[in-house]
């Protein structure tokens, strides 16, 4: 199994992304406060993708400052 984890400030709003390494390769990935994005491909069809796991809080000043980043 592969991992990307992103762990919150404040407790809550910790992100993980699992995948298994014989189906799926993570080529790179980007993350900040609230957000993973990790660029891979499907090894045996060799489709290119992106998955994105985002964490958003109830506040809207929070998710504003988010969808900015």
């Amino acid at each position: 199994m592969g991992w990307l984890h992103n762990e919150s400030i404040s407790g809550a709003g910790s992100l993980l992304i699992t995948w298994n390494k014989e189906v799926f390769r993570c080529d790179n990935h980007v993350e900040d406060r609230g957000f993973i994005v990790m660029f891979g491909k499907h090894i045996k069809s060799k489709i290119k993708c992106v998955v994105v796991n985002v964490y958003a809080t109830c506040n809207l000043n929070d998710n504003v400052t988010l969808w900015e980043e």
